[in-house]
């Protein structure tokens, strides 16, 4: 059996991974560094598959913070680059309400900004996102069961490494 994913990158508040086919992204906040890694991974899967899909979990804590107009730009040159390779972009983010919509419509007008030509959809829930990624990128490069299992996995992960560093700013009594 073959791991699950590829970890690239492994930060405070993003993990970046590829599996199969598929770069995910499970993310709070984007770092430089995952941002980098995220390059890294798209042009990875595009020399070795071809054609690649990504899935971007957003798993926001604290209030919505804008990403920089610099990491904006890098994020929609690198959109853009892989676009021809790019079977879908599934985003996930979580919740409902005003913060919920107001994510969503702020993913929407990035990858409209970047002039990528790859479907791209973002969706509330995980599930939808898998079976949208299933239908848009080829059979044979995806296993939907395998990828659920390996966002599962790095959003375990993700909390974790967030629980570690809360702890880790907690002063002694």
């Amino acid at each position: 059996m073959t791991a699950l994913f590829d970890l690239l990158h492994a930060g405070e508040t993003d993990l970046i991974a590829c599996a199969d086919a598929c770069l995910v992204i499970v993310v709070e906040r984007l770092s430089a560094e995952g941002l980098e890694a995220l390059a890294r991974g798209m042009d990875r899967l595009a020399r070795q598959h071809g054609t690649l899909c990504s899935l971007c979990i957003i798993q926001r804590q604290g209030p919505i913070t804008s990403m920089g107009p610099e990491r904006r730009r890098v994020l929609a040159n690198i959109m853009r680059k892989y676009s021809p390779n790019t079977s879908g972009a599934a985003v996930v983010f979580e919740g409902t309400g005003f913060r919920a919509t107001a994510l969503r419509s702020m993913v929407t007008a990035i990858h409209m900004a970047s002039f990528a030509k790859h479907p791209s959809k973002v969706f509330a829930t995980t599930e939808p996102a898998l079976d949208w990624l299933e239908r848009k990128h080829p059979a044979e490069q995806l296993d939907a069961t395998r990828l659920a299992e390996a966002v599962s996995a790095l959003r375990a992960r993700l909390h974790e490494q967030r629980l570690r560093a809360a702890a880790a700013h907690v002063q002694p009594a």
